[in-house]
């Protein structure tokens, strides 16, 4: 019995810390007066985070990237040691209204990654610029987003809970 509660209770914290400290931190952002470079540290399965959450030297990424240009967006892998998979897919979605949101990379329908599929790669860095897909015409071309709401990072197929990779988005003025 004694075995049997150490077990469950190493699990419960294993469980617990890869919750606790999975997900997507920034690590840098550099400034100059005509762009925003953010580095973000990106850790666990299928992070998601919205831009309202993430925050440095007291301002949330909301405020830092306001009424900017969205350039491009690198995914470097991390450490040898702990690699994210193979494929792994970006969207990162701007919020246009309440209840709207547009992925900014080009999805066709906010679901199925455009530009961003399999950017995130466990050997090489990748990179991609903003996209837009026009309906009517069922074509896309590159844009450079007005960054005036809400962002979201969300990382899909990303199964490794110890995956570590680095993230750098781009903004101009």
């Amino acid at each position: 019995m004694k075995k049997l509660f150490t077990t469950l209770l190493i699990g419960v914290v294993l469980l617990f810390s890869t919750t606790v400290f999975a997900g997507i931190k920034i690590q840098s952002i550099n400034k100059n007066a005509a762009s925003i470079a953010v580095t973000l540290i990106c850790e666990g399965a299928n992070p998601t985070v919205s831009s309202d959450d993430l925050s440095y030297g007291g301002e949330t990424l909301t405020d830092i990237i306001d009424l900017t240009y969205f350039y491009q967006v690198c995914c470097a892998p991390g450490p040898a040691s702990a690699p994210p998979d193979d494929g792994s897919d970006l969207l990162i979605f701007l919020r246009v209204n309440n209840e709207e949101k547009v992925d900014i990379l080009g999805s066709e329908d906010n679901t199925t990654a455009y530009h961003g599929l399999n950017i995130i790669d466990s050997t090489t860095p990748e990179c991609a610029v903003g996209n837009m897909y026009i309906k009517r015409g069922g074509e896309h071309v590159n844009h450079f987003w007005l960054i005036n709401d809400t962002i979201t990072i969300d990382v899909d197929n990303q199964d490794t809970a110890s995956g570590i990779f680095t993230m750098i988005l781009t903004f101009v003025r």
